[in-house]
């Protein structure tokens, strides 16, 4: 964990020769009640989204480019905008800042 957020190699979403390479990853840290899901747009930008419902704090699951939650079926879009209720309200989310070659998540 750096000093203001978490930080994360940006090869992890970098293709090979065996992976067309990733759109999202999962972030957890001990620290954190909830993980937090890093998604690259297409344009090379990331957004970091709090993996909390905010209908009533399940856990959400990935689903590829949305998020899910397993209590009542809420959905949200890889910009944490709630696409489906319950939930009413979109996710928390954190800036991204890019350092050589890390991705910073700003946890202020």
């Amino acid at each position: 964990m750096e000093t203001d957020g978490l930080s994360v190699l940006q090869s992890e979403f970098s293709e090979t020769e065996k992976s067309p390479g990733r759109q999202f990853i999962i972030v957890s840290n001990e620290k954190l009640e909830y993980p937090i899901y890093l998604f690259k747009n297409e344009d090379s930008s990331y957004k970091a989204l709090w993996m909390m419902c905010s209908h009533q704090g399940t856990e959400l699951l990935a689903a590829g480019d949305h998020l899910v939650c397993p209590a009542h079926g809420s959905e949200f879009n890889h910009e944490g905008k709630a696409t489906q209720g319950p939930a009413e309200n979109n996710l928390r989310t954190f800036n991204v800042r890019s350092e050589a070659d890390k991705l910073i998540i700003e946890l202020k």
